[in-house]
């Protein structure tokens, strides 16, 4: 989670935001050393954590696993090269446009499945493949981007970021910030309520896998409520802070 957010960082307020294509190919160089490529001298130190987290990941889990993980840590590099491309032309997404975007920068294709890492849990191929698994991570994907919007406006408004729920419905909406964190905040309601309306419905799909499933949901709340408790009581979206950041 920290390397996530000093990347995060970069890609948002150094050099890197406007130089989509330069992006591109240090995202390129951080896939090939998740997936296991020996790094050199002329490699960032990101580079060179990743590289070490590859391997304490695999001491706790499988390959499998990991090619997983990777799958969704691609997502979110994909996510902050399309941010950067709208910097470079100036564009403020739809909200439509937005969510689907948002869904991928959040990040959280790269935190859920952590929650199989740190408690042991094996989710079968089966139960991937299945829509409601697929929208619970989606829900949560939602309630940790929009939460963060929500939360980092001010910070976010400082900094020109226009990637930001609250902004994109102040922009297409028309309406005072106030009116749109309003809405920002309903829609965010509303998708808890989606959630807890998903878990009630959920079908049994077997004992064993049952159970894995509960504890994977347990691990969604704890991301969920973790997420909020944290944004509590951390400075970082109060004050816009100077961030040593690197030049490229």
């Amino acid at each position: 989670m920290s390397w996530l957010f000093i990347w995060d960082d970069q890609c948002d307020l150094s050099n890197l935001k406007t130089k989509p294509e330069l992006l591109k190919a240090i995202h390129k160089r951080f896939l090939e050393i998740l997936k296991g490529a020996e790094v050199t001298s002329h490699d960032i130190p990101l580079s060179r954590a990743l590289s070490n987290l590859r391997e304490r990941m695999l001491e706790k889990a499988s390959l499998k696993w990991l090619n997983y993980f990777i799958c969704g840590f691609e997502k979110y590099l994909y996510g902050c090269f399309e941010e950067a491309n709208n910097r470079v032309d100036g564009i403020v997404p739809d909200t439509e446009t937005y969510i689907a975007m948002r869904r991928l920068s959040a990040g959280a294709d790269v935190a859920l499945p952590l929650i199989e890492l740190c408690d042991q849990l094996i989710i079968p191929d089966f139960l991937r493949k299945q829509d409601i698994f697929k929208q619970l991570n989606e829900i949560t994907n939602n309630l940790l981007g929009w939460s963060n919007d929500i939360f980092s406006l001010s910070r976010e408004l400082a900094t020109g970021h226009v990637h930001n729920l609250v902004f994109v419905l102040h922009c297409q909406h028309k309406i005072s910030l106030e009116e749109a964190m309003k809405l920002a905040t309903k829609m965010h309601d509303n998708e808890i309520q989606k959630l807890l309306d998903l878990e009630a419905n959920i079908p049994s799909f077997g004992q064993e896998i049952d159970a894995e499933l509960a504890k994977y949901i347990l691990g969604i709340h704890a991301w969920i409520r973790g997420n909020l408790d944290w944004y509590s009581f951390t400075a970082r979206y109060k004050t816009v802070e100077m961030l040593e950041l690197a030049k490229y």
